[in-house]
């Protein structure tokens, strides 16, 4: 025997989808998988390439000013990041823009 070209799998969608997919199925007299299948190949053949993300850019001050942290310390760097350091650095915004957000 050969073997069948299928692959048994278990899905969770919302009850309203699935209502919806066997009317279609039953209208048009095919099995769910049929129509299941069918709308699986119709997402995948529009999927969009792989677009990169694209990271928002939160930078705070101006391309040119120098980096206030560039001379910190890992122990420095992780008060700044947990607000306990701020007073440490006086160039710094008053506000912690990492928690700002």
């Amino acid at each position: 025997m050969g073997s069948i070209p299928f692959m048994k799998t278990t899905i969770d969608i919302h009850d309203d989808l699935l209502v919806r997919a066997k009317k279609r199925a039953k209208e048009t007299g095919r099995p769910l998988r049929s129509v299941v299948e069918e709308g699986l190949r119709t997402v995948l053949s529009q999927a969009e390439p792989n677009v990169p993300y694209i990271l928002e850019d939160c930078s705070v001050g101006q391309s040119n000013d120098p980096n206030p942290l560039e001379h910190c310390s890992w122990d420095e760097l992780r008060d700044l990041i947990y607000d306990q350091g701020l007073s440490l650095f006086p160039q710094l915004p008053t506000v912690n823009p990492i928690s700002a957000r």
